[in-house]
Protein backbone atom coordinates (compact mmCIF):
# COMPACT_ATOMS: atom_id res chain seq x y z
CA UNK A 1 0.00 0.00 0.00
CA UNK A 2 2.79 2.31 0.78
CA UNK A 3 4.39 1.77 -2.49
CA UNK A 4 1.56 2.41 -4.56
CA UNK A 5 0.57 6.00 -2.28
CA UNK A 6 4.41 6.61 -3.13
CA UNK A 7 4.17 5.91 -7.38
CA UNK A 8 1.00 8.60 -7.09
CA UNK A 9 2.95 10.79 -5.67
CA UNK A 10 4.97 10.77 -7.92
CA UNK A 11 3.17 10.43 -11.21
CA UNK A 12 0.88 13.28 -9.50
CA UNK A 13 4.18 15.35 -9.08
CA UNK A 14 4.89 14.67 -12.40
CA UNK A 15 1.75 15.51 -13.98
CA UNK A 16 1.79 18.91 -12.12
CA UNK A 17 5.48 19.94 -13.50
CA UNK A 18 3.99 18.43 -16.53
CA UNK A 19 0.96 20.75 -16.96
CA UNK A 20 2.48 24.31 -15.31
CA UNK A 21 5.44 23.21 -18.14
CA UNK A 22 3.02 23.39 -20.86
CA UNK A 23 0.72 26.42 -19.50
CA UNK A 24 4.26 28.33 -19.56
CA UNK A 25 5.14 27.11 -23.34
CA UNK A 26 1.62 28.41 -24.13
CA UNK A 27 2.47 31.70 -23.45
CA UNK A 28 5.62 31.73 -24.66
CA UNK A 29 4.32 30.83 -27.86
CA UNK A 30 0.93 33.34 -27.65
CA UNK A 31 3.56 36.03 -26.75
CA UNK A 32 5.94 35.54 -29.71
CA UNK A 33 2.73 35.43 -32.11
CA UNK A 34 1.67 38.94 -30.22
CA UNK A 35 5.49 40.31 -31.34
CA UNK A 36 5.00 38.67 -35.19
CA UNK A 37 1.60 40.34 -35.16
CA UNK A 38 2.70 44.33 -34.32
CA UNK A 39 4.96 44.71 -37.46
CA UNK A 40 1.92 44.13 -39.24
CA UNK A 41 -0.28 46.56 -37.42
CA UNK A 42 2.44 49.19 -37.39
CA UNK A 43 2.65 49.07 -41.09
CA UNK A 44 -0.86 48.91 -41.78
CA UNK A 45 -0.75 52.46 -39.32
CA UNK A 46 2.16 54.00 -41.13
CA UNK A 47 0.41 53.62 -44.77
CA UNK A 48 -2.73 54.49 -43.06
CA UNK A 49 -1.27 58.04 -41.44
CA UNK A 50 0.88 58.56 -44.30
CA UNK A 51 -1.88 58.79 -46.72
CA UNK A 52 -3.17 61.23 -44.58
CA UNK A 53 -0.23 63.99 -44.87
CA UNK A 54 -1.56 67.40 -46.29
CA UNK A 55 1.14 69.41 -45.86
CA UNK A 56 4.83 69.70 -44.32
CA UNK A 57 3.94 70.21 -40.86
CA UNK A 58 1.72 66.69 -40.99
CA UNK A 59 5.36 65.10 -43.19
CA UNK A 60 7.29 66.38 -40.17
CA UNK A 61 4.89 64.93 -38.10
CA UNK A 62 4.86 61.51 -39.33
CA UNK A 63 8.19 61.35 -39.86
CA UNK A 64 8.52 61.89 -36.02
CA UNK A 65 5.88 59.11 -35.17
CA UNK A 66 7.32 56.95 -37.31
CA UNK A 67 11.09 57.31 -36.74
CA UNK A 68 11.68 53.79 -35.90
CA UNK A 69 9.85 52.59 -39.02
CA UNK A 70 11.75 55.87 -41.60
CA UNK A 71 15.60 54.26 -40.37
CA UNK A 72 14.63 50.75 -40.69
CA UNK A 73 14.46 51.19 -44.51
CA UNK A 74 17.51 52.92 -44.46
CA UNK A 75 16.82 56.42 -44.82
CA UNK A 76 18.99 59.01 -43.56
CA UNK A 77 16.26 60.33 -41.10
CA UNK A 78 17.97 63.39 -40.04
CA UNK A 79 18.24 64.16 -43.50
CA UNK A 80 14.50 63.77 -44.12
CA UNK A 81 13.29 65.44 -40.93
CA UNK A 82 15.30 68.89 -41.42
CA UNK A 83 14.04 68.77 -45.01
CA UNK A 84 10.54 68.68 -43.78
CA UNK A 85 11.20 71.04 -41.02
CA UNK A 86 12.44 73.78 -43.38
CA UNK A 87 9.94 73.13 -46.18
CA UNK A 88 7.22 73.78 -43.01
CA UNK A 89 8.97 76.78 -42.37
CA UNK A 90 9.02 78.29 -45.43
CA UNK A 91 5.76 77.16 -46.27
CA UNK A 92 4.63 78.99 -42.71
CA UNK A 93 6.26 82.13 -43.68
CA UNK A 94 5.79 82.26 -47.21
CA UNK A 95 9.23 82.23 -48.56
CA UNK A 96 8.56 78.71 -50.19
CA UNK A 97 7.05 80.20 -52.92
CA UNK A 98 10.10 82.55 -54.01
CA UNK A 99 12.77 79.61 -54.09
CA UNK A 100 13.12 78.67 -57.36
CA UNK A 101 11.80 75.79 -58.77
CA UNK A 102 15.13 74.60 -59.53
CA UNK A 103 16.53 74.53 -55.82
CA UNK A 104 13.23 72.78 -54.86
CA UNK A 105 13.78 70.08 -57.41
CA UNK A 106 17.84 69.93 -56.51
CA UNK A 107 16.20 69.28 -52.63
CA UNK A 108 13.95 66.50 -53.93
CA UNK A 109 15.74 64.55 -55.79
CA UNK A 110 18.25 64.44 -53.00
CA UNK A 111 15.56 62.58 -50.82
CA UNK A 112 15.17 58.66 -50.62
CA UNK A 113 12.38 57.10 -52.77
CA UNK A 114 11.61 54.67 -50.35
CA UNK A 115 7.94 54.88 -48.69
CA UNK A 116 7.58 57.57 -51.42
CA UNK A 117 8.79 60.09 -49.64
CA UNK A 118 10.52 61.71 -52.80
CA UNK A 119 6.89 62.04 -54.53
CA UNK A 120 5.03 62.68 -51.55
CA UNK A 121 7.20 66.15 -51.04
CA UNK A 122 7.08 66.71 -54.53
CA UNK A 123 3.15 66.38 -54.52
CA UNK A 124 2.94 68.67 -51.34
CA UNK A 125 5.59 71.12 -53.03
CA UNK A 126 3.18 70.76 -56.34
CA UNK A 127 0.00 71.63 -54.35
CA UNK A 128 1.79 74.46 -52.19
CA UNK A 129 2.05 76.43 -55.61
CA UNK A 130 -1.47 75.89 -56.83
CA UNK A 131 -2.52 77.52 -53.64
CA UNK A 132 0.10 80.30 -54.00
CA UNK A 133 -0.51 80.97 -57.79
CA UNK A 134 -4.60 81.45 -57.17
CA UNK A 135 -4.18 83.68 -54.37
Amino acid sequence: MHQIISTIKERSFFIIVLLFLLNLSCEQNQQTKLKQQEPKRTQNRFNADLEKVNNFDDLAKHLNDYKSVWKSMGINWDYINDVALSFSRWEKSGKLKNISSTHILAIINDLPTQGDLRGIVFDLWKEYQGKTMTK
